[in-house]
């Protein structure tokens, strides 16, 4: 057994959070256990070990002489090849706020009509070699979330909008109905900028959606603009983009993106609404 190996497990081990379900995980030192579907390593890469957490999950630990960006774009590339596809795709596209959290590392999840699911991780890069875990398990068919089709629909009305760069976005909650739909979120810069800057960035994005601005202003500690756009049954609807700097906070601000049909008035007022809270 080679000790070096052995010690950068452990670093990378000591680095994770515990999975406080876990009781006795079993570890195999540089070597894989027999898999279901083979998953791809990239050339030269140094397969540190496997850590075997239960009969349907386990994580392999292995540095990769790719850059991060580099490391994930082969497991892009080599996962779809063998007929995995991204998460991402079998989830409704939907608009508003999106979530986004500046990282140290980089992941992506995949799953493969098996059954299994793989998560990339992809963490801290020293000099051209990439830390990568690839946590492979099998999804349950009660792990499967139940989606409600009202909600997917009034929310692909809204354009995705997305945080400036190195800033983080987190939805903080929202309501929907069949004449409306509203979402916030809270924006936490790294570096204090200008409100008109910060407005100018998610209006450039209403913009190329095809939105139309129709009014709007900027004071001291707030913006908001006022749109028009229509859906694709050619209804119109009117919306109104907000933001609050939060005070004494200089880089935290709550934003608000809200629609609703132009005749309003003439839905049914029996229809209901649906609220949420992050």
């Amino acid at each position: 057994m080679s000790e070096d190996k052995l010690y950068k497990l452990a670093l990378r081990l000591a680095d994770k959070p515990r999975k406080s379900e876990l009781k006795e995980p079993q570890i195999l030192i540089g070597s894989l256990p027999e898999l279901q579907i083979p998953v791809p390593i990239p050339a030269g890469s140094e397969l540190l070990g496997t850590v075997i957490y239960g009969p349907r999950a386990l994580e392999i630990l292995l540095d990769v002489p790719l850059a991060a960006q580099e490391a994930l774009a082969f497991y892009r590339r080599e996962l779809v090849a063998e007929s995995w596809q991204t998460r991402e795709d079998e989830l409704p596209k939907r608009g508003g706020f999106s979530h986004s959290t500046p990282s140290s590392f980089i992941n992506e999840g995949f799953s493969h009509n098996s059954g299994l699911v793989l998560d990339v991780h992809v963490g801290r890069e020293v000099k051209g070699v990439s830390h990568v875990s690839l946590n492979l398990g099998e999804r349950a068919p009660s792990q499967r979330r139940r989606r409600n089709p009202m909600h997917d629909e009034m929310f692909r009305l809204l354009p995705s909008l997305v945080p400036p760069a190195g800033a983080s976005q987190s939805g903080s909650g929202g309501s929907f109905g069949s004449d409306q739909v509203s979402t916030r979120a809270t924006l936490e810069l790294q570096e204090e900028a200008q409100l008109a800057d910060l407005l100018k960035h998610y209006t450039d994005q209403l913009e190329r959606a095809g939105w139309k601005r129709l009014d709007g202003e900027l004071l001291v500690h707030t913006a908001w603009t006022a749109w028009n756009f229509q859906d694709k049954e050619s209804e119109e609807w009117f919306a109104t983009f907000y933001m609050f700097r939060i005070p004494v906070e200089k880089r935290r601000y709550q934003l608000e993106l809200s629609a609703e049909v132009k005749d309003i008035d003439s839905r049914n007022p029996g229809w209901s609404t649906s609220t949420w809270r992050a």
